[in-house]
């Protein structure tokens, strides 16, 4: 593989300039305020006026009224523009995705630590397209280089290409090369090509800083007289390590194809949104179900071997200028025609149309991977907790999203489970949003709950006792209990820092007439509760 390195000198300005065309012909200074607060506001760009007139990268903003009053004279004011990095990070990716015409591997650069020329050290300002092998003749590789300089000239963008062996040789070139060393059949874009062969050749006589090293170590490097790459090359490596760090040394083996470099690949955000403009206005539902389902058949198609279902889907419709939508919430994810169209049938008989519909549009706010899950060869007990982690059924899943389609919004309620030690509060009622995978809390496999839980603990007057001192009789004022056998105690208490901390001994018991219940005795004040009934 080979790397061509797309570098916009000046990407503040350049940014600026194309999104406002009427900051051309008028010298325009960058400036960025996430410089440290000693420092204020600097200057991260500016044009070739302003350089002249002795403004530069990196200087105070304060600083340039001064300047210009003394070398400005005969320019008009400059235009200072805070830099926006948001946008032009946003723009960079605009670009980036433009160049997958070229190569389907795209990437944003990721140094940031490094030393530009020109002064402007604002990153990312270069693309970085993997493509073949770099051949010896080099003709596709010139066509390459002048097709992507005239896409970016059409754009009103000054760039500088290289295309190399590798990514740190073409980024080195790109920024590092004499432009009187470039290929006169790529104008008006400055490129050089370089095969793999003449990669070493090329580098050495760039300067240490063309290795995307931190300041510090070039700084260093100076210090010792290496101002080249071909000079570093020269030094022990082991001796280079230890003085430098590894960063050098990788850097260069980058360079060099000595190492393989992995660069992260940029991909466009998915849209899942699929509209259809009406010829002629529709208030028929039945002509209208038929345009939701060929909308449907679309954004399935466009989920596809992704291995993702829908999990939320919303459909709109422009009703006479007026926006009207529904949206459905999913349990699993789905990829399922059929059961879709249901839903959306329901929903559509349901929603308010008050005039002509002249446009509809279906999207896929979320999506989720398939649930593939392997299937048991024994099935689980009845009473087995820790299978609280397998997957909503599909067809449970479905009964409660159609069921959320005919009744109204907040009818259908699931338990979810809490992080809370206090019975009263370890569960709440929530609606279904989102999916559902990893969402279940599972209890310890030997801990047992009864399925009723009372809202208010009823107090119990306890008589008798076992020979362990546990009672053998409750009263509750309508009704007596008789026990037979018990379990326990289990140890239920909230921290200390808890309003109405809570200590308790839990026990399972069993009456005479076999009904299970689960009660309590409060460790602060002696007395028992009734709390849960098993089934």
């Amino acid at each position: 593989m080979s790397t061509l390195c797309i570098w916009l000198p000046d990407w503040p300005l350049q940014h600026a300039r194309a999104s406002h065309p009427e900051f051309t012909g008028r010298p325009t200074i960058i400036y960025s305020t996430s410089s440290a607060a000693s420092r204020g506001k600097q200057v991260v760009s500016c044009c070739r006026r302003s350089r002249a007139a002795g403004v530069h990268p990196g200087i105070p903003l304060a600083e340039v009224e001064a300047i210009w009053g003394r070398n400005g004279s005969g320019l008009p004011p400059p235009r200072l523009v805070a830099q926006d990095l948001e946008a032009e990070h946003n723009q960079l990716q605009v670009l980036a995705e433009a160049c997958q015409q070229f190569s389907p591997r795209v990437s944003l650069e990721v140094a940031a630590d490094i030393v530009r020329p020109g002064g402007c050290q604002s990153s990312p300002q270069a693309l970085l397209l993997q493509t073949r092998h770099l051949p010896p003749a080099g003709g596709g590789s010139r066509r390459l280089l002048r097709t992507v300089g005239d896409n970016f000239s059409s754009r009103g963008y000054q760039v500088r290409l290289a295309h190399a062996a590798t990514t740190g040789a073409a980024w080195a070139l790109a920024h590092y090369s004499d432009p009187s060393t470039s290929l006169p059949d790529c104008l008006p874009a400055v490129a050089w090509r370089v095969p793999a062969q003449q990669t070493q050749a090329a580098l050495d006589p760039l300067p240490v800083e063309a290795l995307r090293i931190a300041p510090q170590a070039v700084g260093l490097l100076q210090q010792l007289g290496v101002l080249r790459i071909g000079q570093l090359r020269q030094l022990p490596r082991h001796d280079l390590s230890l003085r430098l760090g590894p960063e050098v040394t990788r850097q260069l083996d980058y360079a060099l194809g000595n190492r393989p470099e992995l660069l992260p690949a940029y991909r466009p955000a998915v849209s899942y949104l699929h509209r259809q403009l009406l010829e002629s206005a529709l208030t028929n539902r039945q002509a209208l179900l038929q345009v939701l389902q060929r909308l449907l058949q679309r954004l399935l198609a466009s989920l596809a071997g992704s291995n993702r279902g829908i999990m939320q889907l919303c459909c709109r419709f422009l009703v006479e200028r007026i926006q009207r939508e529904f949206s459905i919430m999913l349990y699993r994810p789905s990829v399922d025609i059929d059961h879709l169209s249901g839903l959306v049938r329901m929903h559509l008989e349901r929603i308010d149309l008050p005039g002509e519909v002249s446009q509809v549009e279906m999207e896929a706010t979320m999506t989720d991977s398939l649930w593939h899950h392997q299937q048991n060869l024994f099935s689980h007990s009845p009473g087995d907790l820790s299978a609280d982690s397998r997957p909503l059924p599909a067809r449970l899943g479905q009964l409660l999203e159609r069921l959320c389609c005919r009744l109204e919004a907040g009818s259908v309620l699931h338990p979810r489970l809490l992080p809370e030690a206090q019975p009263e509060y370890c569960w709440e009622h929530s609606l279904p949003s989102g999916s559902r995978r990893g969402s279940r809390r599972s209890l310890p496999a030997d801990t047992i709950r009864p399925l009723l839980l009372l809202r208010h603990p009823r107090q119990l007057s306890p008589a008798g006792s076992f020979p362990a001192g546990f009672p053998r009789d409750f009263d509750d004022g309508d009704r007596h209990y008789q026990v037979a056998h018990h379990w326990g105690p289990e140890r239920i208490e909230t921290g200390w820092w808890r309003t109405g901390a809570v200590r308790r001994d839990y026990y399972r018991v069993e009456l005479i007439s076999g009904h299970r219940f689960w009660i309590y005795q409060d460790l602060h004040q002696g007395t028992w509760f009734l709390h849960g009934e098993f089934a």
